[in-house]
């Protein structure tokens, strides 16, 4: 009678919390790879890509409750970019939407800017970004941001990102499997 209450007292708990482990491994912060099939017929794109099916592949994090702070790393016709969040939203939506628009050249005033970016306790130089009157995400204009950025990634460095005197600290995660497909295969598209 004693084991058999012993057994049935365990295995609830054992449920409960193995439950509880599994919601908190869903709502750690991540890197999700997706790609989208596109095809640009438009004049923002090189004739080399017109009128082709291309992938676009995105690597995005998720964290933040209202997406803000949340990047994406894009590797799109043989480059590679990275936006923020810095509205409310999710980033891979808003890129999606917004990729028709950018290489179509659709009409989206655009200003530069330029942030101050502070990796680790390094204040990188300030360097060219933009960002779209109706975009809900900044970009770089410049490939070294990229690449700074990638590598504080690599390095699990902290990243803040100040512009219009908002500080922003970046939301990315570790780099797990999609991170690591991802670099390898965009890396490997710039080199072909």
């Amino acid at each position: 009678m004693f084991i058999r209450a012993l057994i049935l007292t365990a295995i609830p708990l054992t449920l409960i919390g193995f439950n509880l482990g599994v919601a908190e491994a869903q709502d750690a912060p991540n890197w999700n790879l997706r790609t989208i099939n596109f095809t640009s017929h438009g004049l923002g794109i090189t004739s080399e890509y017109r009128d082709k099916v291309m992938p676009i592949e995105i690597l995005h994090s998720r964290g933040a409750a209202d997406g803000v702070g949340d990047v994406a790393f894009v590797c799109a016709y043989g480059s590679l970019n990275f936006r923020i969040q810095v509205e409310p939203g999710d980033i891979y939506q808003t890129i999606r939407s917004n990729l028709n628009d950018a290489y179509e050249r659709k009409s989206n005033p655009r200003r530069t800017f330029r942030p101050e970016v502070k990796i680790g306790d390094v204040t990188t130089k300030k360097l060219k970004w933009i960002e779209g009157k109706q975009d809900r995400v900044v970009m770089p204009l410049e490939y070294k941001s990229t690449a700074h950025l990638y590598n504080a990634v690599v390095k699990g460095e902290e990243v803040r990102f100040t512009r219009k005197k908002t500080t922003l600290v970046l939301n990315l995660p570790e780099p797990n499997w999609d991170f690591k497909e991802f670099g390898e295969s965009c890396l490997r598209k710039k080199r072909q």
